[in-house]
């Protein structure tokens, strides 16, 4: 039998429309399983934190936003009042079945360190060190990550080409392979100088503006053995203002003193942050990592002190200053 070369392409169409119904139909159930994902990965989540007035309380509600930002549920909250115990907390996390607790704060903290670990606890908005959280407790310290305190160095201080950093084993030993690292990415010789408490640091400052040029920076960690917001610290910003040497913090209550910047958190990006570790620990218990420094961060520069130490910065900079000391009228 001759078949027209038109009829033969009939069994092809009849193939492609079953190809193109089948197609179809796998398209349908794509619509409907993201619902069912949803509602799978929807944990109840729990946010512990501390009752406070404003402008205190503003800070924790942003940070709250932005975990729920990342949460694909609202999450249920809890303020410590300071009439809270563990016994009433645990009973408020069962009797909502919570799969996980985010704890904010110092109170949080404290909380959080006592709470059973048979649900992901993630904590964040405290400083803290890897020494003194407990295993298995995961979260974001205060303290800024030692590469966004030398990527804005270079940025607010052009002429600087080595950064000294004191340090003590207990509190601050852990930033110091991440400081090796970004003083390698931004060209910095980083000095270690290694104390074991306040009085050796403090003898360490007395002598080192007698070398230090505006090539030299002080980075001041956040280590009550190596700094304090007292005599020492007051000593150290007078040499520093009269020796014309660049010193920046990781504390931002030492802007306003005279220190050139410090970073501090961005809350909304914080709450977001941690709202995703939450969900790494909802999928994997196994993640131990631990404290992560601070990356969330916007900026504190004290304008005076730049500009004594020769700086000026463009319009677009200073656009991206969070804080500015002295403060404008």
């Amino acid at each position: 039998m001759y078949l027209h070369p038109k009829n033969s392409r009939m069994p092809r169409q009849i193939g492609a429309c079953r190809m193109h119904r089948l197609i179809l139909a796998v398209l349908l159930v794509i619509t409907f399983l993201p619902n069912l994902t949803v509602y799978a990965i929807a944990e109840e989540i729990g946010i512990i934190y501390p009752e406070l007035r404003e402008p205190y309380k503003a800070i924790f509600d942003t940070i709250i936003e932005g975990i729920n930002e990342a949460l694909p549920k609202q999450t249920l909250t809890y303020a410590l009042n300071g009439d809270d115990n563990l016994s009433r907390i645990n009973a408020w996390v069962e009797s909502n079945k919570l799969d996980g607790v985010i704890f904010l704060g110092r109170a949080g903290f404290e909380i959080a360190q006592e709470f059973p670990d048979t649900k992901p606890r993630v904590f964040g908005a405290v400083v803290t060190t890897p020494a003194d959280t407990p295993k298995g407790l995961i979260g974001i310290t205060q303290i800024p990550d030692p590469e966004k305190m030398l990527q804005n160095l270079k940025l607010l201080a052009s002429d600087v080409k080595r950064v000294t950093v004191v340090y003590t084993e207990e509190n601050s030993a852990w930033l110091i392979p991440e400081a090796e690292r970004a003083a390698s990415k931004y060209g910095y010789v980083l000095k270690k100088v290694f104390v074991t408490d306040l009085r050796e640091a403090a003898n360490f400052y007395r002598g080192y503006f007698d070398t230090a040029t505006k090539e030299d920076a002080l980075w001041l960690l956040q280590d009550s053995k190596t700094i304090d917001n007292g005599p020492v610290l007051s000593d150290i910003l007078k040499n520093a203002w009269s020796h014309e040497v660049t010193v920046f913090s990781s504390n931002p209550a030492h802007v306003p003193r005279g220190a050139l910047f410090s970073l501090y958190p961005s809350n909304r990006e914080l709450g977001i942050h941690l709202g995703q570790m939450m969900q790494e620990q909802i999928k994997d218990r196994s993640i131990t990592n631990g404290v992560h420094a601070l990356i969330d961060v916007k900026i504190a520069v004290n304008i005076r002190t730049a500009e004594h130490l020769g700086y000026s910065y463009s319009g677009g900079q200073r656009r991206n200053f969070g804080l500015v000391f002295p403060s404008r009228p």
